[in-house]
Parts: C-alpha cells; structure tokens; sequence
C-alpha cells in the first residue's frame, strides 16, 4: 500500500516530466519546428490546433502569385478565391466568393460546365478556354482543376493563367514571319529575274556571235557557188569541183551549228557516242568567249590523262555553255577568270 507521500512525490514528478515536455513543444514552436499541436482533453479525446503563422507563407504565395487561384465546390461555386482572379475577372474579390465560376465562361463551354467539373473530379483537366470579364470582355486563358483530396471534402482546386499576352507575342511572332517569308520571295524572285536578265543577255550575245559566224558561212557557201558557176561557163571543171568542195565544207560547219542551236533548244534526238573532251572544248573556246564576252578571260584546261567519255557531244556542249553563262554573273561583278578543269570519273 502506497503512502499518501509517495503518492504525492509520484505525481510532482509526473507533473515535472509533463512540464518539461511542454518547454520542449514551446521552445520547437518558438522555432518553427511544429506547424501543429494535438491537445489530449480530459475524455481522452484529441483536437489539433494549427498555428496562425504555419500556412502564412502559402497564403502570401497564392495572394501574391500572377496566376488565379480558385477553390470550387462540386457545383462550380466559388469559396475562395485569390486577388489575381478578381483582377482577371474584373469583379471585386468579395462579390466572387459564393458566385458560380459559369457565367465566367464562353456560353459553349457553360453548357458543358457540368462535364467540365465531373472530368475535373475524376482525373483532372487542363485545358484553354475563353472567359469573360465582369464587363463581357473575353480572352483566352489556361484553366486547370483537379479534387483536393486532402481535404476530405469534394472541392475542387484551380489555377487560371490568361493567355492574353502569349497570344499577342504568338501572333506577332507570326506576322514577323510571314513578313520575312514574303521577303524571302520577294527577295528570290528578285535574283531569279536578275538571273534571268543576265542570262537573256547572254544569250543575245550568243545569238548575235551565231549569226555573225552563221553569215560569215553563208557568204562562204554563197561566194564558192557564184565562183564555181563562172569556171564552168569557162570550162574549168577541177576549179569549179575546189570551189564546190569549199562550200560543201561551209555548209558544214553550218550544219555544225544548226544542230549546236537545236541541242540549245533541246529538239534533237540524242546521239550518245565516245567523245574526246580535249578536241570539244578546244571547238567550243570562242563561242564560249564570244558568250561572256571580251571583257572575261576564259581559261579552258584539259588535263593530259582525261578519258574520253561517252555522251551526246550537243548536249555536252550546252552544258558547258550553261556553266560559262552561268560563271560569268559573278565575274562582271568583278574582274576575274573562269576556269574550266575538267574531270572524269568513272
């Protein structure tokens, strides 16, 4: 049997442990340590008291953040709300609280506000939908709910961004764009015409080079014909024949050109066969100068171990026009020399 002294030396020192507990929980609270305390009553029953200064800081950062915040019940209306959705509605911050979130909403999304809640239950949504402000003006803006289940309860929380601004630098992001894609076209169709400018002058060169060449064969073919009909009226057959032969040459080499033009044209039937580049090109070197003209040096240079190689010669002809006319925009631009270094390869 305890004595009445035991009994009280037994319950100051139950006191003194609950004392020194209680230094404890004050001094981590002093601290910051403890956002809560659970208070046994005199029943046995237990009750949590949280601290006014343990969820200030999220107050302050949902207060002062530039995104809305809004916390739903499951019919939509508003029991909270943040400074920033007052803003964005433009409706004073207690004429919200208790309003439904709806008639914020573009009428198509409205008639769907019940879905749009039910699907922000069960898994969430994250969408862009158009509001409207207190004075019926619409914008976009990023809507974003999801259930607090923490709570226990069935609210809803959300964050509303407007898209305002970013739809503004999109939108200015594509004008820029489109402005520099029409200035890209504007710009190559500016050099295609100039290409093609340069290219139809020389090409006139070409043609006024073929024509003097071309007439200079005629007078050939003409002169030898008009000579060889005055020797045979005075009988001199192997005069005539030297004359003729000569204009048969002449008719020749126009002949030469005239399939030159047509592979220019791209009317002749191609007549693939081994083609000696050296023989060719050295052909080709004054109407290649002729082309450019003479205030561009052409240096044409065939290699010694060059192979002959199997082609149309017409073609192969046009195609070093082509790169002459081509080589030679650049060089008016400024003095210089186009090269021609041949390559074979097999």
């Amino acid at each position: 049997m305890t004595s009445p002294d035991e009994a009280l030396r037994q319950r100051i020192r139950d006191l003194e442990a609950r004392l020194d507990e209680s230094e404890e929980t004050l001094d981590a609270i002093r601290r910051g340590e403890i956002d809560a305390v659970i208070v046994t009553d005199g029943r046995g029953g237990q009750r949590i008291y949280t601290l006014e200064s343990a969820d200030r800081p999220y107050r302050v950062l949902i207060e002062q953040m530039q995104e809305a915040a809004v916390t739903l019940e499951p019919d939509g209306t508003i029991i909270y709300c943040n400074r920033r959705l007052a803003a964005m509605l433009d409706v004073p911050l207690e004429k919200l609280i208790g309003r439904s979130l709806q008639p914020f909403l573009l009428p198509d999304d409205g008639r769907c506000f019940r879905l749009l809640l039910e699907d922000a239950r069960r898994t969430g949504i994250r969408r862009e939908m158009t509001l409207y402000t207190g004075d019926g003006h619409a914008f976009p803006a990023q809507v974003s709910l999801g259930l607090l289940d923490d709570t226990g309860t069935t609210a809803l929380g959300g964050v509303l961004t407007d898209l305002t601004a970013q739809k503004m630098h999109l939108q200015e992001l594509a004008e820029a764009n489109t402005r520099l894609s029409n200035e890209i076209a504007e710009r190559e169709r500016a050099e295609s015409a100039l290409r093609q400018a340069q290219k139809m002058e020389a090409i006139g060169q070409l043609t006024g080079g073929i024509a003097h060449d071309f007439n200079n064969m005629l007078q050939a073919i003409t002169s030898g014909i008009t000579l060889a009909q005055r020797r045979l009226s005075g009988g001199q057959w192997q005069q005539s024949q030297d004359l003729l032969e000569a204009a048969l040459l002449a008719a020749g080499r126009a002949a030469t050109l005239t399939q030159r033009l047509l592979g220019f044209g791209r009317r002749q039937t191609l007549n693939p066969q081994l083609v000696r580049l050296e023989a060719l090109i050295d052909g080709m070197q004054a109407l290649i100068q002729r082309t450019v003209g003479p205030a561009i040096a052409v240096a044409i240079r065939v290699p010694e171990d060059c192979r002959p190689i199997r082609c149309d010669p017409n073609q192969l002809e046009n195609a070093l026009l082509n790169l002459a006319i081509n080589a030679a925009t650049p060089c008016r631009q400024r003095a210089g020399e186009s090269k021609f270094p041949p390559r074979t390869k097999r």
